[in-house]
């Protein structure tokens, strides 16, 4: 059994090991067991307790990254002149640019699917 890192959360532990396993085995091929398991969490009803269930759990992914990518947008936008259009289109389309070239979280398999009826049309642009 492995310790999760000092200063995660479980329920960020359990996040980022979710979304590492999704991406490489896709959401359908994951039991909520083994990502407890890989996250290093001693009770096996781990992922229940935090989220409720597997669509909990990847909404919880979708809101990480989303916060993520909000955090980083600001950044941009804050270094950008408003008057700046390349910079502020930069700003914005730059983060998920560079969340879509991680290797290790490439389309998870049943992802996109999943993605269109969690989030908003607002913020999903997905194909």
């Amino acid at each position: 059994m492995s310790i999760p890192p000092i200063g995660r959360s479980a329920k960020q532990q359990l996040v980022l090991t979710a979304e590492r396993l999704f991406a490489v085995h896709g959401i359908d091929g994951v039991p909520l067991r083994q990502i407890g398991t890989a996250a290093g969490m001693a009770n096996k009803s781990a992922v229940q307790y935090h989220f409720g269930s597997k669509e909990g759990l990847v909404e919880a992914i979708l809101v990480n990254r989303l916060d993520d990518l909000d955090r980083r947008r600001a950044l941009l936008q804050a270094r950008t002149s408003a008057d700046d259009l390349r910079g502020v289109v930069e700003a914005h389309h730059l983060p998920l640019i560079e969340l879509a070239e991680e290797p290790q979280l490439r389309r998870p398999k049943g992802m996109a699917t999943r993605c269109r009826k969690l989030a908003p049309r607002a913020i999903y642009t997905g194909p």
